[in-house]
Parts: C-alpha cells; sequence; structure tokens
C-alpha cells in the first residue's frame, strides 16, 4: 500500500505539474522505486502553397513521458503523460495541453495477466485508439486467450 501512495504522488505531480513548494528532496523519495521513460519527438514543416508561391512553416513538438511503478510482487501501476505543443501540423502556436493519455493497473500471475483502467485498444481495426476497460489474457501452451470488456 505504501508504494501505491507513492505512486499517487507521482500521478498528481505529472497532472498537476511541479509547483514551487516541492523540493528536490521529497520529489526524489516520491519516485524512488519508479520507472521514467519516454520521447520528444520535434517536427519541422512546410507546405508549399503552388497558387500564391508561398511556403508557410511550422512545428510540432510532442512529449510523453510513462512513469511505471511496482505496487506489489503481482500488481503494476502504469501513468502515461502527453504534452501537445500543437493540434495540426504547420501550427504555430504554443502549448495545446498536457493530458493523461494512460492509466491503468495489471496485474500478472504465472500464465495469467489482466489489465484495468484507461489504455490503448491493440486490435487490428483500431488505430492508436484509447478505451477505459478490462482485458485478460491467459497463455495456454501455445494458444493465448484473450478477453476484453470496453466501456
Amino acid at each position: 500500500m505504501k508504494k501505491f501512495a507513492k505512486m499517487s504522488l507521482v500521478a498528481a505531480i505529472a497532472v498537476a505539474g511541479l509547483t514551487s513548494t516541492a523540493t528536490a528532496g521529497s520529489l526524489e523519495e516520491a519516485i524512488k522505486g519508479v520507472e521514467v521513460s519516454g520521447k520528444v519527438y520535434v517536427e519541422f514543416t512546410s507546405d508549399n502553397d503552388g497558387v500564391a508561391n508561398k511556403t508557410a512553416t511550422g512545428s510540432d513538438i510532442d512529449v510523453d513521458v510513462t512513469l511505471t511503478s511496482k505496487v506489489n510482487d503481482n500488481v503494476t501501476a502504469v501513468v502515461n503523460v502527453q504534452g501537445d505543443a500543437a493540434t495540426e501540423r504547420s501550427t504555430t502556436s504554443g502549448l495545446h495541453g498536457v493530458t493523461v493519455d494512460n492509466i491503468y493497473l495489471t496485474y500478472t500471475n504465472g500464465n495469467l495477466s489482466a489489465t484495468a483502467g484507461r489504455n490503448g485498444i491493440s486490435t487490428p481495426n483500431t488505430d492508436g485508439e484509447q478505451g477505459q476497460g478490462v482485458t485478460v489474457s491467459y497463455k495456454a501452451g501455445d494458444v493465448t486467450l484473450g478477453a476484453a470488456h470496453y466501456l
């Protein structure tokens, strides 16, 4: 339960942003045992309008940070925070927002795995869509059985 409280603190900091009252020591203690990964994606664009013979330039900066923490031996908590500088290509405006893209718990015990919360729907007919629900899989030899329910 202690690690879950730490993960809640990390999630709160990630969503709300750091405040002036946060210190390096308390932040360091809060993220002890938390794996932090992510990426920064920068795209520079140039669109040429052949009719008016003008070129519009812009950029798009995306930041993804994933925080992963073991709650106990079988449960892992995952929070993915996403910052996007623009909603469209060739946009020159500022930050459009920071959102919690994924937040879920994963239970693993032997061949059984279950995930509950908001996460990516990994099926052939979805294209990066997010869903809130539960997925369960069980590996039985060479076959993996799976079930999912999304709200």
